[in-house]
């Protein structure tokens, strides 16, 4: 029964050197793997850390960079309105001096007008001035044809000859005439106007009858 005790109470001791000696092993490797995992978690930390430095870092350079681009188009939407701008004023600058010359061109013509409009106005009245004297001549002339005549025949009767160049101004009345049509042509005026070339033989009667026709 001794025997059998103390074979018992090796085994028993055995057995819990083998426990403890698992224990030992266990406690250990969970104090190792506690250990890693608290040096994981600080290396964990520390790579978080650095990467949310890192991200940070990437966040304000791209927000520095958005700001740029913003700044860049804004300067080019400046200058393109800018350009548009001097564009315009150019354009105006441009419309401005041809209306300009366009109203130089419209004083031009109306001064030209005025002046031509003047100018025929006074033609018109030389002209009518001179048909009314060509007019008054004609019929002074037939009102000296007559007592012409009457001396003509009273000279004949008594053998003398008298001279009609004071009675007849034959040549200053062609001469007026020409000078009336010249003046008729450039005036426009539409008129017709026939005179009869009363010979020195004709009567005062077959005068007033191709008057009157």
């Amino acid at each position: 029964m001794h025997y059998r005790s103390c074979a018992f109470v090796d085994f028993i001791s055995e057995e819990l050197k083998i426990w403890s000696g698992l224990y030992v092993v266990v406690n250990t490797v969970f104090s190792q793997f506690f250990e890693d995992v608290e040096r994981g978690e600080g290396h964990l930390i520390k790579l978080s850390t650095s990467f949310g430095k890192l991200l940070q870092e990437e966040l304000k350079s791209s927000q520095q960079e958005k700001e740029l681009v913003y700044r860049r188009a804004r300067l080019h939407l400046a200058d393109e309105h800018l350009l548009q701008s001097v564009t315009s004023v150019n354009q105006l600058a441009n419309m401005e001096a041809e209306l300009e010359q366009a109203l130089k061109l419209v004083r031009t013509r109306k001064s030209n007008v005025s002046s031509a409009y003047k100018a025929a106005n006074s033609m018109q009245k030389q002209g009518e001035a001179a048909l009314q004297d060509f007019m008054e001549q004609q019929t002074n002339t037939s009102r000296t044809i007559v007592p012409a005549l009457k001396s003509r025949e009273i000279g004949s009767q008594s053998g003398a000859s008298p001279s009609l160049n004071g009675f007849c101004p034959r040549a200053t009345s062609q001469f007026n005439l020409h000078n009336l049509g010249q003046m008729d042509e450039l005036v426009g005026v539409n008129r017709s106007l026939q005179i009869y070339d009363t010979p020195l033989e004709q009567t005062d009667g077959q005068y007033e009858e191709q008057k009157k026709s």
